[in-house]
Formats: structure tokens, C-alpha cells, sequence
């Protein structure tokens, strides 16, 4: 179609506008040229204008599944929903990266457009450096990764050797099967093209991959990437203030708009992630600390530590230079997850390609914009150093302990993440699980919890400590109830069996932390709208009401954010120590308890989709004998790929989600069942959804809207939009992906054992998963080794000692705390006291008293003469 050749083209048009609004802006800024500045706001808009042109081809290509195009061809077919259609557009890398440079071309539009307040060299630098980071993208897909290549340009090679294979009778492809595995992509397409017409092709199209069809892949990407790339803006106004040579408080105003809107995109596309990987494996987790999944968490972190950092600079003057760091380091870490994710380095179910020559590319890229903002750093950082003065418990403090808090848990992220891979180059196989990753965040978040309510009730430059803490008593109290109330819920709940003294430690923590994030950020609101006065009759009701109607939306959304992180412990540790899972073998008419919890099986019928054929159970959920449920489990058969999946029926709520997860049928006539409750679980994403709510109260208020004040509207609106799609997809009854479930021990204690085994053994064939987790051949083996050995008596120790022998130490999940892996275990810590020691050397300058003026040398006798003789004559006046 012509339209596909027109989005080429016009996207080859947007690297030669992006190359000039790299360029020009930069000679007029150093120049002093106002025309030569305001052609980066004019190139801006035609970037963005290009691109999204380009993007429309490709969107009209898979809508109308032009099959001559490769990536349609690959990821489309004929009969799939339209709307999967369109969301395949960047369910693949090439689309993906289109999307990405759209994003990149919009914020750098949108600088253009709402950043006329903007000093106009500080612009036309911004807009500068945008534009070369877009020009860099566009030149990577243009050359690498083309969205717009043809049959079989734009073919996998894994897919290229299956399809000549399976044509191996046409004349002369017999004698090259041998040599299919070795032969180069350029050999490959070779042969596909010589034999063009008669290859046996899917007339309909390949199809999307099943997993990928859901509603989750419409919204996650591009949200997510909304908040990747919107890192960009804060990277780029970084660059451009170092390269002035000029911080202030007046850029961190000019920054924080667009860093806001990044951080809450960010964290409603990370909760999107979380929320579909948990209903797509059904096996009722919502992190997996995958690398794919780290590497958009890194970011995050980084974000969160600019967002508060960018306030000391706004409000003191100080934390400049490591305020540009961290805008520098922020989208450093979205530009390394992009190279994780699409250069070969890592498997991963999220990864999207695994091309070594593409991993280059963007391994080139991030050396480029990382290594020169780094080094612009270290020439110009020194220029930025700050000169007030604040004492160790005041709000400066606490915040520079939050940003140190925050790098810490940055650090032991990414050692975790990139140690396996060190570790392989040496030919040294290493896991880092789970357990390395929750004992470092639980180290590194428990003090950051504990001490931001404290930090949002403490003065500026100087405050009592005591007096601190006394503010802060009503809030401890009420938080003390709640952990209570949480301790007597595990004790009395129908989980997987015995509570250990662990769990049982760890969910009183937890509850503690929790309930202390959210009293402490709601009696921050009312201790400033003077309740506590009004309790003892210095205050009036009415005006506690005012004030809280007059409490600034900046301030709203700071109570909320932390209110939003609480609500998110909570569900986070609270989900896990009350759920309680079972499987077995059941027919029609057979039920399942958990406690007062019934499901009962009511049918199973065949079923139908567009693209699929399969089997729906009809289970119908009980509470205390009420009908409260009823989910649809099912098993599909895709048609075009022959995929067989499970699909969870799940019931989700605010106090619990209940699903169910249909398996194999038996030779009985029984079907495998797993039915599971999972209590509060769906705060964890309603904490995020606060935590978002919170950005855009303080994206709403006035006193943002210095450097964007055009933009606040725009951007609240979409903000608003994205959350609530968030809520609804979040909230929504869904049918989902599901591992396959197994026969378990019918004593509840020896099960629980079980689980508890099997979350500490990896699956040796995925990625950062336990055996409990994965639906892989391998990890049932483990499983079913393990209880066979269990149920001989055999201690836990003596079965990982088995499992060692056979499969080598990367079967065990943690990395043992000896040996090659005591590095990947001191790294975090050593970060974090040279994080302490630095901080606490700053506190220290910034506390010492300013050095006194030198002592001016004695007058001589004829001076002290005439001082005297004037002063005389100045009484006498």
C-alpha cells in the first residue's frame, strides 16, 4: 500500500527535522540568535507532526492487516479483534520503538508549545538536546529496526530457518537444512526471498501471541512509555541548565511540571505491569522482580528522589548539582532498560528482541547521552555548589536522607539486575531472586517509611526533635491499633496453613509501616487545618473546615502520595500472609472451602472467540452459604499459532480477590481445579492509583505553573484519563492467564511447607522465577521431586541438597552469602553507607557556623585622632 511507503518516508522527513532542531537552537543559544532559537520551536512540532504521521501508517497497515508488511505479517492476522489490531502496533519491537520516538517528539512539541515562559536560551537549549536524543531513536529504526520493512525483510531469523524448513522440498532447500542454524539474518533472507512465492505461508497472518491478548496491552506500553520518555524533559532541561551554567530555584519550577508528569505515567504504567503479569500467571503474585520488570522500577526510583531533591532547590536553594544528577540518572535508567530489554543480554517473557547488532546500536546510544552528561557534570557541577545553612533535624535533612534511601535501594536494584549477567560473561551462572530483592527493599524502605510522615511534619532549616516526634504521637497511636488489628487477622485466618514466627513478624512490620504512612499523612492535613486546636476548644469547627477546603492541592496530593505508598504496604504484605490457595481433582457439583469461603463447580461447556476454541467452567463463589461470585475459568485453543492456554476466572473486590483456574481434565473424568483468596490484594494497585492521584493534585496547583502553564490542563486531563483507565482495568472482574495447577498435599501444614520449598528453588528455564511461580516442565519435575522426597520425611535442607547435586547451585533463588556472591550482597550496603557518610558530611558543612569576618588591623594614633575629631563633630550635630 502506498500509505506504508508515505510513513517510511515520513519518518526518514522527522530525522532530518530532528537533526535540525538539534543544531539550530544550539547555534542560537550560544550566539545570542533569536531566529536561529525559535526554529527549534517550529522543528519541534514538525518532528512530532512526522511521527505521528508515521505512526498512523503503521496503525492504518495493521488495521487493515496489509500482510505485505513483515511486522503486520508477524504479529496480526485476519480475524483478530480490531482493537488487538491496533494495540499489536506496539506489541513488537519495532512498533514499540515508534511508539517511544512519538513520545520522545511529543514532550519535545509540547516544551515548544507550553514553554513560552521559559527563558528563551534555556528553551532553545532544552529543545536542543531533545532533539538530538529523538535523532539518535529515529536513526536506530530507520537502520535497524524498521516498522515499515517488507516480506521478508522484516522477519526473525528463528521464524525464517522454521518456515524454510518445513518447505524442505522444494529443489535444492533438502541439502540446506544442515546449515539453516548457522546461516547469517542477510543468508536467510536470501533464500526466503529466492523462493518467494512458493514458500507455504499462513495466509492469514501469524497472529498476535496469545498471552499479549488482552486489554493490558492497549493501556500498559504507551503509559509506561509516557513515563520512560518523559524522563527525556527533565534529561534534557538538566543538560541545558549545566550547560548555562545556571541552577536555581526558578529552573527547579520549570522542571518539576514535566518530572511530575513523567513520575505519575511511570507509576501508573509500572501498576498496569504489575496488575497484568498477576492475572496473567494467575498464580496470584503482582512482582516478580524480573529484570524487565527492574528496569522500569529504576527509573522510578530515580524519579521519585529528583521529585523531592528538585523541592529543596526550589525552596532552599540547596542539593543543586545532585538535583541535575538525578535528572541525568533518571532517564539514564530508561534509556538502560530499553538496552536490556531489546539487546539479547537477558531471556525474558518481556523482552522484545533478542539482536545483539540492535543491542549495540542502543548500547551506543546510552554511552553517548550518558558519558557527555556526565562529563558536562563533572566540568560544571563545581559551579553549582550551594551555600545555606540547615541543621541535622530539620526538613532538609530528612529529605536529603530520603534522597540517600532512595539511591541505596537504586543500587542494590541494579547490582541485582546486572550481577547475573556479569557473572555469565565469566561463564559463571548466578540467581538473584526474589529473596536478595525483598531483604534489600525491605532494609532500604522500612527507615523511608518510617521517617516521611515524620519529614512532612518537620520545619524547614531547624526543628526540635521532641517536638517532632510529639506532633507526630496521634498518628503512631492510631497506627499501633492497626498493626494490632492485623496481627489478631492473620492469627485467626483460613490461610495455607501454620503461620511462622517470621510471617508473623514480618506482617506486624508491615501493618505497622503501613498504617503509619496513612495516619500520619491524614493527621498531617488536619493538624494544619488546626483540629487538634478545635479538640481543645482553641478553634472553632468552621474553621477547620475552611482550612482543609483551603488547604493547597500540593499539599492534598503530598497526603495522598503517602497515604497512596501505605495503602500499597499494606495490600503488599497483608495480601500475602492471609491468602490461602488449594488444588485438587473435581468434577460438576463438587465444591471447594476456604473457611467461609465456598466454590462450587456448576458446569463446564465448550467455548468460542474470533481467533479461538475451547472449554468455560461455571464456578459459582459462597460466603456463609449468600452467593457473592461467579467466575469463568477457561482453556483455549488459538487457532492460527495452536496455542493452548488457561485463563483465570477472577473475581476482583476491594477486601479480597477470589479466583479460579481450570486445568487438565483427568482420566476420571475429573478436572485439576485451583481455586485461591487473596484478601486485599487490590491495594497494592490502589496504592499506586493514590500515588498518582497524589502527582496530579500537586501537577493541579498554581504554584506549578511557572514553565508550563498551558500545560497544566492539557496535562491534568490526561492524567486524569490515564488514572482512571488505570482504576477501571484495576478494579474490573477479569478472565485471565493462568499456570497450570497440580495436585497438592491435603495436610494443610505439609503444604505449606511446600510452598514455602518451592518459592526458594528457581526454575531453571525462566527468568527470575520460582518453581512455585512457573508453569515450565522443568519446575513441575522440581515440585513433584520435592514432595515425593517430603513425603519420605526427608528435612527441607536435604532436598535443596539433592536438587544442588542435580541442577548446580542456580536452582537455589537466593544467592547463598559466600563465596563469588558476597559482592552482590556488601555492593547495596557499601552504597549505602558511602550514600550516609556523604550526606552526613554535607549536614555537617551546612551546619557548621559561617566563618567570621577576618579582624580588621589596630588604627595608629593619628587615625584613632581623626575617627574621634569626626565623631565629635557628628554628636555635635
Amino acid at each position: 500500500m502506498m500509505v506504508v511507503e508515505l510513513g517510511h518516508f515520513a519518518l526518514a522527513l522527522a530525522l532530518l527535522v530532528a537533526l535540525l532542531q538539534g543544531v539550530a537552537p544550539a547555534i542560537g543559544a550560544t550566539r545570542g540568535r533569536l531566529d536561529l532559537m525559535r526554529i527549534g520551536d517550529n522543528a519541534a512540532i514538525a518532528q512530532f507532526t512526522l511521527v505521528a504521521a508515521s505512526f498512523a501508517a503503521l496503525i492504518y497497515a495493521f488495521v487493515n492487516t496489509d500482510l505485505s508488511v513483515s511486522l503486520v505479517y508477524q504479529h496480526s492476522s485476519i480475524d483478530k479483534p480490531l482493537g488487538y489490531k491496533i494495540a499489536g502496533v506496539w506489541a513488537n519491537h519495532e512498533g514499540s520503538m515508534l511508539l517511544w520516538a512519538l513520545m520522545l517528539a511529543l514532550f519535545g512539541a509540547l516544551v515548544a508549545l507550553f514553554g513560552r515562559r521559559l527563558p528563551q536560551s534555556l528553551r532553545a537549549r532544552t529543545l536542543s538536546v531533545q532533539g538530538v536524543v529523538s535523532a539518535a531513536f529515529l536513526a536506530f529504526i530507520l537502520f535497524s529496526s524498521s516498522p515499515f520493512a517488507r516480506w521478508p525483510e522484516g522477519m526473525d531469523d528463528a521464524y525464517l530457518r522454521q518456515l524454510l524448513a518445513a518447505n524442505a522440498t522444494l529443489p535444492g532447500l533438502e541439502a540446506l537444512l544442515p546449515k539453516l542454524d548457522k546461516m547469517s539474518t542477510s543468508a536467510l533472507l536470501e533464500l526466503a526471498a529466492r523462493y518467494g512465492d512458493a514458500l507455504r505461508l499462513p495466509v492469514d497472518g501469524r497472529d498476535l501471541n496469545p498471552v499479549l491478548q488482552d486489554p493490558g496491552l492497549a493501556l500498559h506500553p504507551p503509559i509506561l512509555y509516557a513515563g520512560y520518555v518523559g524522563l527525556s524533559i527533565a534529561y534534557s532541561f538538566a543538560v541545558a541548565a549545566l550547560w548555562e551554567g545556571k541552577v536555581d530555584a526558578a529552573w527547579a519550577r520549570w522542571v518539576r511540571p514535566w518530572t511530575l508528569f513523567a513520575w505519575i505515567a511511570l507509576t501508573l504504567g509500572i501498576a498496569l505491569g504489575s496488575y497484568w503479569a498477576y492475572y496473567e500467571l494467575g498464580w496470584g503474585g503482582w512482582w516478580f522482580w524480573d529484570p524487565v520488570e527492574n528496569a522500569s522500577f529504576m527509573p522510578w526510583l530515580a524519579a521519585t528522589a529528583l521529585l523531592h531533591s528538585a523541592i529543596v532547590v526550589e525552596k532552599r536553594g540547596e542539593l543543586k548539582s545532585w538535583t541535575v544528577l538525578l535528572a541525568i540518572v533518571a532517564f539514564s535508567f530508561s534509556l538502560f532498560g530499553a538496552f536490556l530489554v531489546r539487546s539479547g543480554v537477558l531471556a525474558s517473557v518481556h523482552a522484545f528482541a533478542s539482536d545483539p547488532s540492535r543491542g549495540l546500536f542502543i548500547l551506543a546510544i546510552l554511552v553517548l547521552f550518558v558519558g557527555g552528561a556526565l562529563t558536562l557534570y563533572a566540568w560544571r557541577a563545581p559551579g553549582l555548589a550551594s551555600g545555606g545553612m540547615f541543621a541535622l533535624v530539620s526538613r532538609e535533612a530528612g529529605l536529603l536522607l530520603n534522597n540517600v534511601l532512595l539511591a541505596s535501594s537504586l543500587a542494590a536494584v541494579f547490582v541485582g539486575t546486572v550481577a547475573p549477567i556479569v557473572f555469565q560473561a565469566f561463564s559463571v551462572r548466578v540467581t538473584i531472586g526474589p529473596p536478595f530483592f525483598n531483604i534489600m527493599m525491605a532494609l532500604f524502605f522500612t527507615p523511608l517509611i518510617a521517617l516521611a510522615p515524620l519529614g512532612a511534619a518537620t520545619p524547614w532549616k531547624r526543628a526540635v526533635a521532641n517536638a517532632v516526634l510529639w506532633r507526630a504521637a496521634p498518628a503512631m497511636a492510631a497506627a499501633f491499633v492497626g498493626m494490632i488489628g492485623a496481627a489478631w487477622a492473620q492469627a485467626t485466618a483460613a490461610s495455607d496453613g501454620a503461620v511462622t514466627t517470621l510471617d508473623f513478624i514480618i506482617t506486624c512490620l508491615g501493618a505497622l509501616l503501613g498504617f503509619w504512612a496513612i495516619f500520619g499523612a491524614i493527621y498531617e492535613l488536619l493538624e494544619r487545618a488546626r483540629l487538634p486546636e478545635a479538640v481543645r476548644g482553641e478553634a472553632s469547627l468552621a474553621e477547620v473546615g475552611r482550612r482543609l477546603l483551603n488547604t493547597p492541592l500540593a499539599t492534598v496530593g503530598k497526603a495522598a502520595a503517602h497515604a497512596g505508598l501505605g495503602v500499597f504496604v499494606l495490600g503488599a504484605i497483608l495480601s500475602h500472609g492471609l491468602s490461602s490457595s488449594d488444588i485438587r481433582t473435581v468434577k460438576i457439583g463438587d465444591q471447594v472451602a476456604h473457611g467461609d469461603i465456598v466454590f462450587r463447580v456448576l458446569s463446564i461447556q465448550p467455548a468460542k472467540g474470533s481467533n479461538y476454541t475451547g472449554l468455560q467452567a461455571t464456578v459459582a463463589v459462597y460466603n456463609n452459604g449468600a452467593r457473592i461470585a461467579t467466575v469463568t475459568p477457561e482453556r483455549r485453543r488459538y487457532t492460527t499459532r495452536a496455542e493452548i492456554t488457561s485463563e483465570v476466572g477472577l473475581s476482583t473486590g476491594l477486601l479480597r480477590d477470589l479466583y479460579v483456574v481450570l486445568g487438565e481434565r483427568r482420566a476420571d473424568g475429573g478436572w485439576v481445579l485451583r481455586t485461591e483468596v487473596k484478601p486485599l490484594v487490590s491495594w497494592v494497585w490502589l496504592g499506586c492509583i493514590m500515588m498518582s492521584l497524589g502527582g496530579l493534585f500537586s501537577l493541579l496547583d498554581r504554584r506549578l505553573r511557572i514553565g508550563a502553564p498551558a500545560l497544566r490542563k492539557g496535562a491534568a486531563a490526561a492524567t486524569t484519563a490515564m488514572i482512571a483507565l488505570a482504576a477501571a482495568l484495576t478494579l474490573a472482574p477479569t478472565p485471565t492467564y493462568a499456570i497450570e495447577p497440580e495436585e497438592q498435599f491435603t495436610d494443610k501444614a505439609m503444604e505449606s511447607r511446600a510452598r514455602r520449598l518451592f518459592r526458594e528453588l528457581r526454575c531453571m528455564t525462566c527468568d527470575n522465577q520460582s518453581v512455585d511461580d512457573s508453569n515450565a516442565p522443568i519446575a513441575t519435575d522440581i515440585r513433584a521431586f520435592a514432595r515425593k522426597h517430603m513425603a519420605a520425611g526427608e528435612t527441607d535442607a536435604e532436598i535443596k541438597a539433592r536438587l544442588v547435586a542435580a541442577y548446580g547451585e542456580e536452582v537455589l533463588l537466593a544467592p547463598p552469602f559466600f563465596g563469588r556472591t558476597f559482592i552482590v550482597w556488601l555492593l547495596p550496603l557499601l552504597a549505602l553507607g558511602m550514600a550516609l557518610a556523604l550526606g552526613l558530611a554535607r549536614l555537617k558543612k551546612r551546619a557548621a557556623p559561617a566563618p567570621s569576618a577576618p579582624e580588621a588591623p589596630p588604627l595608629s594614633a593619628e587615625e584613632q585622632a581623626q575617627l574621634d575629631a569626626i565623631m565629635a563633630g557628628k554628636d555635635r550635630d
